[in-house]
C-alpha cells in the first residue's frame, strides 16, 4: 500500500491568483463569479430606464474629466452634410483610448454620426499623440503610470 502524499496532485487544478487550488474551490469561485455577472446584467437591463448609478458605464457617462485639444475637438464638431454645428450634449458612445477618447455625437438635424477625437492621430493610426506626449513625459520625470493615475 502507498502512503498518501500531504497534498494530491491529481487534486490540484492548477495556480488561481499564482497560488495552486483544488478543482472545487476553482470551480466554485468561478460559479460564484458567473453568477454575479448574470445579476449584474439582469439588474442594469431592469434598471437602464432609471440610469442607476451602478449601470453607468465608462461610455455612459460623459461627466468625467479629460485631456483635449480644442483646435482639434472643434474642428471635429461639424456635420459635413448639414454643415451645421453639432453639441457634445448628443454624444452617442464614448471610448476612451488611454487619455484620449473618440467621441460619436448625433447631428440635431439629419440624425447622422460622426464620430469626434479629443485629440489628433500619429501617422498610421498608431495611437494618440496625447498618450505618447503622456508616456515621453513619465520616462523624463522618472515616474511610472502609477504615480500618472494618482
Amino acid at each position: 500500500m502507498e502512503p498518501k502524499e500531504k497534498y494530491n496532485v491529481r487534486m490540484l487544478r492548477g495556480k488561481m491568483k499564482g497560488k495552486f487550488a483544488k478543482i472545487k474551490v476553482v470551480n466554485a469561485r468561478e460559479n460564484n463569479y458567473a453568477a454575479t455577472i448574470q445579476r449584474r446584467k439582469k439588474t442594469c437591463a431592469s434598471e437602464v430606464q432609471n440610469n442607476s448609478p451602478e449601470c453607468l458605464h465608462a461610455e455612459d457617462s460623459l461627466g468625467s474629466r479629460r485631456i483635449v485639444n480644442l483646435k482639434v475637438f472643434g474642428q471635429q464638431l461639424w456635420c459635413l452634410s448639414c454643415n451645421i454645428a453639432l453639441s457634445i450634449n448628443n454624444a452617442v458612445s464614448e471610448k476612451n483610448f488611454g487619455l484620449a477618447s473618440i467621441f460619436k455625437v448625433k447631428c440635431s438635424q439629419c440624425g447622422r454620426l460622426r464620430t469626434v477625437n479629443t485629440d489628433d492621430k500619429l501617422p498610421g493610426n498608431e495611437g494618440f499623440i496625447v498618450n505618447t506626449k503622456a508616456a515621453f513625459g513619465m520616462i523624463d520625470a522618472g515616474i511610472g503610470p502609477t504615480h500618472l493615475n494618482t
